[in-house]
C-alpha cells in the first residue's frame, strides 16, 4: 500500500443556510485500497462528509485533496475529470429502472465517451465486454438483461458497485449502501464490495449504521458525532464504551 494518501481531508467544515454546522472541522487521510468505514448516529455527518468530497454539497470551508490535487473548490470541467475517478454508491441505488443490468454497468463509462456517443448508448465492444465480466464478478451474470426495477434491492446495489468499477473509479464513496436491505442481501453486498475493492486496489470509505458489519469489514473505523470525529481506529477498538459514547446511552444504531 503506498504512503501517500489518495484522498486528504483538512479542516472540512459545512454550515447549511439554516444555520446548521454539519461538519465542524473533519480532517482524515484515506490511503489507497483502503477500506475505510464510518459510523456515528443520525445527523453526526456521515453523509455530508461524502457529499462534500465529491462536491453534491459545496464545503464552507476546508481542504480536500484528492490523487495529490486540490478540488476544495474545482468547479466545471475540473470538477468532471475528478468526478470520473469518485464512484458513489447510493442508499437509493441511482439506477436506471428502464434500462437493464447492463446497460447500468455501462452507464459508468460515460465520462470517458463524448456527448454524442453517450447520448446514443454507443459503447465499445471493450466496454461491453467489461461490464459482462464485472456483473460475473458481483453474481448477476445471468441477470444483464433484466430491466432494473426488476431486481431486488441487494441485486441493485451489486449493480452499482459493477458500475462504480466500470467507471475506473480509484475511491469509492458508499453512502449507507446496506441501510435497506436484509441481513443476507446486506452481507452479500458488503462482502462483493470489500471483494472489489482489495482485487481492484480501489480504496473505500463506507458510511454504515450497523456497527458488527463495520468491525468485520473495514480496516479502520471513524467515528463521527455532531460533525466532529470523535473515534478513529481500528475494529478491536471499537470497544462498548465507544458505542456508547457514539450512540448514547441505548447504543441505536440509527441511520444518518
Amino acid at each position: 500500500m503506498s504512503s501517500t494518501p489518495i484522498l486528504s481531508v483538512s479542516d472540512l467544515k459545512k454550515t447549511f443556510p439554516d444555520g446548521t454546522r454539519a461538519l465542524k472541522g473533519v480532517s482524515i487521510d484515506v490511503m489507497p485500497g483502503e477500506f475505510l468505514v464510518m459510523i456515528g448516529s443520525s445527523g453526526a455527518g456521515k453523509s455530508t462528509f461524502l457529499r462534500c468530497t465529491n462536491h453534491l454539497f459545496k464545503p464552507t470551508s476546508g481542504k480536500i485533496v484528492f490523487e495529490g490535487k486540490d478540488i476544495s473548490a474545482v468547479k466545471g470541467r475540473a470538477l468532471r475529470d475528478a468526478r470520473k475517478h469518485l464512484g458513489m454508491i447510493f442508499q437509493g441505488y441511482n439506477l436506471v429502472k428502464r434500462l437493464t443490468t447492463l446497460e447500468n454497468v455501462l452507464l459508468g463509462r460515460l465520462g470517458y465517451m463524448s456527448s454524442i456517443t453517450g447520448a446514443l448508448g454507443i459503447y465499445s465492444r471493450e466496454d461491453r465486454l467489461r461490464a459482462v465480466d464485472l456483473l460475473e464478478r458481483v453474481g448477476l451474470g445471468e441477470q444483464r438483461f433484466k430491466r432494473a426495477d426488476q431486481l431486488s434491492g441487494g441485486q441493485q446495489q451489486r449493480v452499482g458497485i459493477a458500475r462504480a468499477i466500470a467507471q475506473q473509479a480509484r475511491l469509492i464513496l458508499a453512502d449507507e449502501p446496506i441501510a435497506s436491505l436484509d441481513p443476507k442481501a446486506s452481507d452479500t453486498v458488503m462482502s462483493y464490495l470489500h471483494q472489489v475493492s482489495r482485487e481492484e486496489g480501489i480504496a473505500c470509505i463506507v458510511n454504515l449504521h450497523q456497527v458488527d458489519y463495520a468491525k468485520k469489514y473495514a480496516d479502520r473505523i471513524v467515528g463521527l458525532k455532531d460533525g466532529e470525529i470523535a473515534f478513529l481506529g481500528s475494529p478491536e477498538d471499537v470497544t462498548d464504551e465507544v458505542i456508547k459514547n457514539l450512540y448514547g446511552e441505548k447504543g441505536d444504531k440509527i441511520d444518518d
